[in-house]
């Protein structure tokens, strides 16, 4: 995260973001689309239709690594969880 009004990057702000599926990790960010949910969607995650979700795409990440092993996991963040672990990431 950077605020817009910092030329010298000084809020920058940067932390893990990643999910598990069946004990396996995915680190690895193959792709992401913001949106806001359908009807559905909303209510299963506990959301309003108007909150934004980060729809990401995840590999298993490995360092040194040229290509991503195949599987994939797809992952959604709401705005709200992101903005928490911001705001938890520059008070520790």
């Amino acid at each position: 995260r950077l605020c817009v009004d910092d030329p010298k990057f000084y809020s920058y702000v940067e932390f893990p973001i990643g999910c598990t599926k069946d004990g396996v990790e995915y680190r690895l960010v193959q792709d992401a689309f913001l949106a806001r949910p359908g009807a559905r969607l909303a209510r299963s995650l506990g959301i309003r239709e108007h909150e934004e979700v980060l729809f990401t795409v995840f590999a298993q990440g490995q360092k040194n690594r040229a290509k991503p092993p195949k599987e994939s996991a797809l992952c959604l963040f709401t705005m709200r969880q992101i903005k928490e672990k911001i705001k938890e990431r520059i008070q520790s």
